[in-house]
């Protein structure tokens, strides 16, 4: 029997518009899961503020073949015409979500659900863009603390994200990957970045991959999708909520995250997630 996305998981905050619903929710899988997942009429688009755990992958019943599931990144979208199956070893965390109307969503970018092509959907599990990752950061901040019209503030900002989730799936169109970075590149770059203390330059990465700077940055947006820059700060942030959630104190995860001070760590670390380092800590709490 499928079960609906919020099923699994409790809701924290939430503030109502018109077109959608913006919620800050907390996971908590006490077992590992293997279901049929029914977004109803509603897109979901969620992005965790907590290290993602548990391993979560989705198949896509009447598109992929049966053994086939992908992975789900930091921030995703789940597609409301289709039959999704969904499955996850057991986890926790806060992520915050935005419910958009599939009239919504046709109003505000004339696509329809059954529009999106297999790239499309495989993209749409791992959303790279950065804006639409501040957006859906600033809708955390809003929940966190609502102020003077918060459900003008949650509809204007959905808007925002539809268009802007338009925008990155057109952007993926179907056609053989060509000239981007190859695996074992790829796994080099994600090898150094686990490295903690100090941030690989852009000539480091292209002497281990074996290619000029130039054509690493070229190869790269064509590999994820987002600038090799942007890639790497959205890897800073993801260690430091690890670090964060290890108990270490503040000033010690500046350094580790390769920032030069703790001011620039924390401005940067709450544009990212619409918490400062300390609100998100006390939040876990």
């Amino acid at each position: 029997m499928p079960v609906k996305p919020e099923e699994l998981s409790t809701v924290e905050a939430e503030i109502a518009s018109p077109s959608a619903i913006a919620q800050i929710r907390h996971v908590h899988l006490p077992h590992a899961i293997n279901h049929r997942i029914d977004a109803g009429k509603e897109y979901w688009l969620e992005m965790s503020l907590t290290p993602r755990d548990g391993n979560p992958r989705v198949h896509y019943q009447e598109r992929w073949q049966p053994h086939r599931y992908e992975p789900v990144g930091n921030a995703f979208m789940l597609n409301c015409s289709e039959r999704i199956q969904g499955v996850s070893e057991k986890s926790k965390g806060r992520s915050v979500v935005c419910k958009i109307g599939s009239d919504a969503m046709r109003r505000w970018t004339g696509s329809e659900p059954d529009d999106w092509t297999d790239q499309q959907l495989l993209a749409a599990l791992n959303i790279s863009s950065p804006s639409i990752h501040s957006l859906l950061a600033r809708l955390a901040t809003e929940l966190r603390a609502p102020g003077f019209a918060s459900d003008l503030m949650v509809e204007h900002i959905s808007g925002q994200l539809a268009i802007e989730m338009q925008r990155f799936r057109m952007a993926k169109i179907d056609k053989p990957a060509c000239g981007g970075l190859s695996p074992w590149q790829l796994r080099i770059i994600d090898e150094r970045l686990k490295m903690a203390n100090v941030q690989p330059s852009l000539d480091e990465l292209a002497k281990s991959c074996e290619i000029s700077v130039r054509h690493l940055t070229r190869a790269f947006k064509t590999s994820k999708g987002c600038s090799i820059g942007e890639y790497v700060a959205n890897h800073r942030i993801e260690l430091a909520k690890r670090l964060l959630l290890e108990g270490d104190s503040i000033k010690s995860i500046a350094p580790k995250t390769g920032f030069s001070s703790v001011p620039s760590f924390s401005y940067a670390f709450r544009r990212a997630t619409g918490m400062s380092p300390g609100m998100f800590r006390e939040a876990l709490r």
